[in-house]
């Protein structure tokens, strides 16, 4: 059985604002790198990734950089593992995408797979295509403990789908992987209040 790990990748000078970035182009803030290190030192021992992934993002990379220069581990770029591109949501606090578009806010924590953007890429095939890369990966690398690096939203998508039935419908038939995500997960959305206040 193919063990992944969904490792968070480290913070951004825009996600530290509150800002949604999707497939924005940015490197880790001072704060980013440390979060970074943390993450490699609590995964360091027997349970380890003994191989790490990430997409082609600047702060994706430097994230399996660091956690793969700790682990001694070769950080590979795996195409279809980026974030998905928001469109003209990019930049966004969360509390103004709240007020400009409540529905799809709403939409975001109860199906998010149903939301499009706009100007950016349909959430359903940005789950698709990374539902892709975990297919490539238990195929490469069977009965292997693997690290994926992903940024909030597409770590959002995937755990989604991981607790979703249709998880285990898509494996029916074939051996199904462990996914695991690292440090707890459930980053993508931080909750605005009606006075514009955000909180974890």
């Amino acid at each position: 059985m193919t063990r992944i790990l969904l490792i968070p990748c480290g913070g951004t000078c825009w996600s530290e604002q509150g800002r949604l970035a999707g497939s924005g182009d940015m490197p880790l803030s001072p704060r980013g790198q440390q979060q970074s290190r943390d993450l490699a030192r609590g995964m360091a021992g027997p349970q380890a990734p003994k191989v790490i992934y990430s997409g082609s993002g600047q702060a994706a990379q430097e994230t399996a950089k660091v956690i793969g220069r700790s682990l001694r581990l070769k950080a590979r770029v795996l195409e279809g593992l980026e974030e998905p591109d928001i469109g003209l949501w990019e930049g966004l606090t969360v509390q103004e995408l709240q007020q400009r578009s409540p529905k799809a806010y709403k939409q975001l924590s109860e199906e998010p797979s149903k939301v499009n953007p706009p100007s950016g890429e349909p959430l359903e095939d940005a789950r698709n295509r990374l539902i892709r890369c975990v297919e490539q990966v238990c195929q490469k690398h069977a009965d292997t403990t693997v690290g994926l690096v992903v940024g909030p939203l597409a770590q959002y998508l995937l755990e989604t789908w991981v607790s979703s039935p249709a998880f285990q419908v898509h494996w029916a038939g074939r051996p199904r992987p462990e996914v695991e995500v690292v440090g707890g997960g459930g980053r993508m959305l931080l909750h605005a209040d009606p006075n514009g206040q955000k909180s974890p």
